[in-house]
């Protein structure tokens, strides 16, 4: 599994995941992560 480099990015992944709930981001590292591993719901704003 390809994680995220920013550990904060990966606490905001953990946190949406864990509770089911659309992380809403402007940032292309973790949409590019959402669009690979399909374990978090992106809502891209950009």
């Amino acid at each position: 599994m390809s994680m995220v480099g920013d550990p904060i990015d990966r606490i905001l992944i953990a946190t949406a995941s864990g509770a089911g709930m659309p992380l809403v981001t402007v940032d292309r590292e973790i949409i590019a992560y959402a669009g690979r591993e399909r374990s978090v719901w992106v809502c891209d704003v950009r």
